[in-house]
């Protein structure tokens, strides 16, 4: 039987050592937890007593079953748009993020206009997205200042064999 072990802490406070660890099948604790007492610097740490936690420490286990559940789920990979907006907006004083939510994709181009319609700003992301709430993203910060107004941001991504998915949404930037 294949058993997962997690070492949920190991902590020294003081008088204090800690360390616990769970089985994630089982939910059973095992834990070091000890205290020890020093008169003085001169007298040797010797052993109090054993601190029973357990039901301390028991909503950590089932707080670690969960994280990694999550953590180990398979993820959904497939091509398609879920969330695309920047952030914050409208972006007071600062430069807004762009959040494209979009499986994994071969390439994703962020293109903005202004309210005329000229182009301001064109990027190309690369590399491997981003793993938010169980969800892959690409994220990238604006890295050129544009002026206080109302911008028009065309959001496209490609993957090979399945075509290109498009997304067009407003932000605003205060100066």
């Amino acid at each position: 039987m294949n058993t997962s072990r997690l070492l949920i802490a190991t902590l020294t406070i003081s008088l204090f050592a800690f360390n616990v660890s769970a089985d994630l099948n089982t939910g059973n604790i095992n834990s070091g937890v000890s205290a020890y007492k020093s008169v003085n610097s001169n007298t040797p740490k010797y052993k109090v007593g054993h601190l029973g936690l357990k039901t301390v420490i028991k909503p950590l286990v089932s707080m670690s079953r969960a994280l990694s559940s999550k953590l180990l789920a398979p993820q959904n990979t497939a091509f398609v748009l879920g969330d695309i907006y920047t952030y914050p907006n409208p972006a007071k004083l600062t430069q807004p993020t762009f959040h494209v939510e979009t499986g994994i994709a071969d390439a994703v181009n962020i293109k903005v206009f202004n309210i005329a319609g000229e182009k301001v700003y064109d990027t190309d992301l690369g590399g491997q997205p981003l793993l938010n709430n169980n969800k892959y993203s690409y994220e990238h910060k604006l890295d050129k200042t544009l002026a206080s107004g109302v911008y028009i941001c065309y959001v496209k991504t490609s993957k090979s064999g399945e075509g290109d998915l498009t997304r067009t949404f407003k932000f605003a930037i205060i100066r």
